[in-house]
């Protein structure tokens, strides 16, 4: 009869709401799992100290001005100059594959590192930056640039110091959290020098 056909089709309507529910229960279930148990992950597991150094060089006359952006998280940048025509770059990183539901061993830490580590070099820029991935738990900078050129320096960390040396800038910008800022005989025009909980030092800066 109709009726019959009706509640048969009522009844099938009712078991597929069921079985939706159903499934975005499971599904916010997974999410609410995933979001409590990533932050222990990061605590407890422990992470692997990979290293990568980016070298290059920047083609031009002394005094060329060069655009350098660095920008990490929990860990320092160290800027300093030297008398070699090309630039080096030493990041220090401690990676947690585990985060990413990969095996915890050097390979994947690696392999995680190239994937969160963006470096863009140019004849006229070095701008590189720690990518703020779950798996990267920190990353340090310990830079060396040719003292002949002269720079722009954008430098950001958190939980980290940023020292710049002896440079020639055209401007300075300089951000950190729960960390000191050294500035060391540099000549430039200082636009931000911005912490929090942490010293700022300077000393011989001239403009």
């Amino acid at each position: 009869s109709t009726d019959q056909v009706i509640d048969r089709v009522q009844q099938e309507v009712r078991d597929r709401r069921r079985s939706v529910e159903s499934d975005d229960e499971e599904a916010s279930m997974a999410r609410w799992s995933k979001a409590i148990l990533e932050p222990f992950q990061r605590m407890f597991s422990s992470g692997i100290k990979v290293e990568k150094v980016i070298e290059g060089s920047f083609e031009g006359e002394a005094g060329k001005k060069i655009d350098v952006v660095f920008i990490t998280r929990n860990g320092s940048i160290v800027v300093e100059p030297w008398d070699e025509p090309g630039f080096y770059v030493n990041v220090t990183a401690n990676v947690i594959p585990a985060v990413e539901g990969k095996v915890n061993d050097c390979g994947a830490a690696k392999a995680l590192m190239e994937e969160l580590l963006k470096c863009d070099a140019t004849d006229h820029s070095l701008k590189i930056h720690a990518g703020h991935g779950k798996a990267l738990a920190g990353a340090s900078f310990d830079v060396r640039l040719p003292r002949e050129f002269l720079y722009d320096m954008d430098l950001k960390t958190q939980n980290g110091r940023v020292s710049l040396g002896e440079f020639g800038c055209r401007m300075i910008r300089v951000e950190t959290s729960n960390g000191r800022i050294e500035l060391d005989n540099t000549h430039g025009v200082i636009t931000e020098l911005d912490t929090s909980n942490g010293r700022i030092n300077v000393s011989g800066i001239t403009e």
